[in-house]
């Protein structure tokens, strides 16, 4: 057979194979996709900075996690550890000055699946160089030693320490503290402390390094001169309104802790500072301070409180033969009292508004309103006139025996 021949009827029996192939191929394909399809998962990843020159820091990173979304078969999301995907931001090549740089972040995905989106893709980060700076120790005492005793001076190992960090943060710091516990001490107290960096207002400048990182402190505790409890005396300064007076006061504590040193005089009462009473026409209550007497010192609080209990000044005052008028008579009737035609009237009120009354002022009488002629036990009434607030409480005699009769 010629050669030619021979050529044409191997590519006929060639082209039927290779379709063969190729719609196998393709239902491999179907499957392997049905089976195993490509996806697309986002996840939050954090950021990571590397390569930071050194002598700097990295003080923070805006975002501190980003979106990450990942392409690939289901089957390679399964086996891939995404726990370990993080986004990197690499400064070796970064001009470094402080404040914040914007920086593109790469994430490296893991074998067999791509990265098609990072939001945001730049982020920012703040750095500051590292330096050192020398600052006074200062011992903050917590709490009182037991009321017997006063702390001293306390002792120091180290006079100032170095604090060593990001610039921005070394500048706060004004001293590092040593805080000393010294509640109810009555020995003196030694302790190891933690040295800690503190701005101006006191508060703690953290992620900073303290050389040495601690000291050791000594407060002596010295005894006081023994307290005595004594009474408190409430001193009084001018008169309540008139008309009103001072019914109580009652003062609280009622006594306090002092101390007496060896100058003063023990006192058998501790006064207060004066409580005005001058106008006062009703009950109030004030904080006062107490008036030490020179070498006394409190051991507790100096200021006290007085209760003012302020009420009416109420008296009584008699007035005694005031005439008895019968008033309301019927017309052609005259009369007469028995056994008298005199009373005693008892009056009571303010003291100022009793002190203005005369007798002019108090008018007894018995009513006569529809009585006939004849005899009739009456009864005496009285008022004052024209003096509000004073009220009539007693008439002596109550009762009289009025006698009616015609012209």
């Amino acid at each position: 057979m010629p050669k030619r021949m021979r050529g044409w009827l191997r590519d006929k029996e060639i082209i039927p194979k290779a379709g063969a192939l190729i719609l196998a191929t393709f239902v491999w394909l179907q499957v392997v996709n049905e089976q195993n399809p490509v996806s697309r998962r986002v996840m939050e990843v954090p950021v990571k900075v590397v390569s930071l020159a050194e002598g700097w820091r990295v003080l923070s990173v805006t975002p501190e996690r980003i979106n990450v979304t990942l392409e690939g078969r289901a089957k390679t999301f399964e086996r891939s550890d995404l726990a370990q995907v993080v986004a990197l931001v690499d400064l070796s090549s970064a001009h470094l000055s402080p404040g914040r740089l914007e920086m593109k972040a790469t994430v490296t995905p893991p074998r067999g699946l791509r990265v098609v989106e990072v939001s945001p893709n730049v982020v920012q980060v703040d750095v500051d160089p590292l330096v050192s700076r020398e600052v006074p120790v200062r011992v903050a005492l917590i709490g009182k030693p037991h009321e017997d005793y006063q702390h001293g001076e306390p002792f120091l190992t180290v006079a100032s320490a170095t604090v060593s960090g990001p610039k921005r943060l070394v500048e706060k710091v004004e001293v590092a503290s040593a805080e000393v516990e010294i509640t109810g001490a009555q020995n003196d107290v030694v302790r190891t402390v933690k040295l800690v960096p503190r701005d101006l207002a006191g508060t703690e400048v953290s992620g900073l390094a303290v050389t040495p990182p601690e000291t050791q402190v000594r407060v002596p505790m010295v005894a006081l001169p023994p307290s005595r409890t004594v009474p408190v005396q409430v001193i009084q300064e001018g008169a309540p309104a008139e008309g009103y007076r001072v019914k109580s006061i009652t003062v609280n504590p009622s006594s306090v802790k002092v101390r007496v040193s060896g100058e003063g005089s023990s006192p058998s009462v501790i006064p207060t500072k004066p409580v005005k009473l001058t106008g006062q026409s009703s009950s109030y209550t004030v904080l006062v301070s107490l008036a030490l007497p020179p070498g006394v010192t409190p051991v507790q609080d100096t200021w006290v409180t007085v209760s003012v209990e302020i009420v009416e000044d109420t008296v009584t005052k008699r007035f005694s033969n005031r005439p008895v008028i019968v008033q309301n008579l019927s017309p052609g009737l005259t009369w007469d009292l028995s056994p008298q035609s005199e009373v005693d009237v008892v009056i009571e009120g303010r003291r100022d508004l009793v002190d203005k009354v005369t007798k002019d002022d108090i008018r007894a009488y018995v009513d006569a309103q529809g009585l006939p002629e004849g005899e009739h036990k009456v009864v005496v009434r009285a008022e004052v006139e024209g003096r509000d607030g004073v009220s009539v409480i007693t008439i002596e005699p109550s009762n009289l025996t009025l006698q009616l009769r015609r012209w």
